[in-house]
Parts: structure tokens; sequence; C-alpha cells
């Protein structure tokens, strides 16, 4: 999913392969604009506090000599380190304001087409 506001007040939503064009924002427009804006903030926070986090606890845990062995404990620590609730949450979150950008990407008016 993506967008692109023009200056003159139109824009253009995307949505996998199709697009909409409207001449004027609109409460539809707007709605999928900031669930894509969402969207994005969850996906760069989920992957900054998960491997960003993790990686720093799993070698925290293993010390400061880095080798072979060093790296494979590492692996497997940050894969104990990743808290699952958190993931979980995000999961929810992420299809929620997923479908909530579908529905109104639906609803804003015009044609699609195929890009």
């Amino acid at each position: 999913m993506a967008y692109n506001k023009y200056s003159n007040g139109g824009g253009l939503a995307r949505f996998s392969t199709m697009e909409k064009k409207t001449s004027s924002y609109n409460s539809n427009f707007d709605t999928f604009t900031r669930n894509v804006d969402t969207l994005h903030a969850l996906e760069i926070g989920s992957l900054r506090d998960f491997v960003g986090l993790g990686l720093i606890e799993a070698t925290n845990k293993v010390g400061t000599k880095i080798s072979v062995a060093s790296t494979i404990k590492i692996a497997g620590k940050f894969a104990n380190g990743v808290p699952l609730l958190s993931l979980a949450s995000t999961l929810i979150q992420y299809v929620w304001y997923y479908d909530k950008a579908n529905k109104a990407w639906w609803k804003i008016p015009g044609i699609y087409y195929y890009w």
C-alpha cells in the first residue's frame, strides 16, 4: 500500500497492483493515508525493536569475543530473547490497520486500474 498527495489537492492511492486517482482530498483518502502511515510505523518499529534489541541482548549474554561458537550462541539466545507477547500484539495491530486501510481504499471514489 502506498499513496502520493499532490500539491493541487488530489492524490494517488495504491493497493497491491491497483491504483485510484482522486482529484481532491476526501475522508476515505485521508483515512487510507493515515492507516498506511500507521502500518509503515509498525513495520519500522517492529524491525527496530525486535532485531535491534534482541541482537543487543543476545550479544550481551554471550560476551564480547566474536567467533563461530559465539555467533551460534548469539543466534540461539536471539531466538529466545524476542518477546512473543509484544510480537503478537504488533501482529494484531498490523492486521487491524491493514483491514482498515483496505476498506478505506475500496471506498475512495473513482475507478481503479492496474499499474
